[in-house]
């Protein structure tokens, strides 16, 4: 039977070594998880690309994100999570009342698995939103590419200026 502490050992070594190696590239969204302040890799490294996370409580709720200048963000937060994506590619899961501000030409991606959430997708930017609950809203720039998927509709459906589920 091996001793906990050379179980502990055994799984800590491989993202000790991750951590050492000094990847700049951050760890896959799947293996990104909200770790009591932050997002956090395996290896205790940030994760998801966000220039700012702030107010997380400890379950994860009431996330205020922003991602700027970055290749991209992805994550996932509980409810009442706000994102702002500024000029570049950002991919949020989220539970209820949760809001959404695409600007500068952001690629958004974003899927509400609650109620009530909202989406701004500003000009010049891109924006899918999927709402698997109630009371969503999506608002749409004049120039801006916007998609919504709402429950029961056969995948993302085009929007201008806006719309509501």
């Amino acid at each position: 039977m091996t001793s906990p502490r050379r179980a502990l050992l055994c799984l800590s070594v491989p993202f000790l070594l991750l951590g050492a190696c000094g990847s700049d590239a951050p760890c896959d969204p799947s293996d990104c998880a909200f770790g009591g302040a932050d997002f956090r890799c395996p290896d205790d490294s940030a994760c998801g690309g966000f220039s700012r996370v702030a107010s997380c409580s400890a379950g994860g709720n009431s996330c205020n994100l922003e991602c700027e200048a970055s290749a991209s963000c992805a994550g996932t937060c509980a409810d009442s999570c706000n994102l702002s994506c500024d000029a570049t590619d950002c991919t949020l899961l989220t539970g209820n009342s949760s809001s959404v501000v695409c600007t500068e030409g952001a690629d958004c991606d974003v899927t509400c698995q609650g109620n009530s959430c909202s989406l701004s997708c500003q000009s010049g930017s891109s924006c899918d939103f999927t709402c698997e609950g109630e009371s969503c809203s999506m608002s749409c720039a004049a120039d801006a590419s916007c998609r919504m998927r709402c429950p029961g509709d056969d995948g993302l459906q085009p929007v201008t200026e806006g719309r509501s589920c």
